[in-house]
């Protein structure tokens, strides 16, 4: 049940991008602003929030064996989201450096 919770996050967030809008700027004057969708980065905070648990609940499943494999492959799946973002310019990379803990993209 935690992983087709996880898998319904990932859902949410591909089916609910975030809204950039940009000016069209024509002779110098702004004429229309456009919604752009933008990618929605997965995070471990906002499967938190979906779930409706805090950071301790996440540890202490993370801590049980019968969800480890659950767990990780959210925990990997969440990293690849954030550094692939990040390396294809979608995602301020310096923000996803801290976010994974590298302090930088090397």
């Amino acid at each position: 049940m935690l992983e087709a919770a996880c898998i319904r996050y990932f859902e949410w967030c591909a089916a609910n991008p975030l809204i950039r809008h940009e000016p069209v700027v024509y002779r110098g004057k702004v004429t229309m602003m456009l919604a752009v969708p933008r990618l929605r980065a997965l995070t471990l905070a906002g499967l938190y929030v979906h779930l409706g648990i805090g950071r301790s609940t996440w540890r202490d499943y993370r801590a049980r064996p019968a969800f480890s494999p659950a767990i990780e492959w959210v925990e990997n799946t969440v990293w690849v989201n954030q550094f692939e973002g990040a390396a294809a310019g979608l995602f301020d990379a310096r923000i996803v450096a801290r976010m994974l803990g590298t302090g930088g993209m090397r």
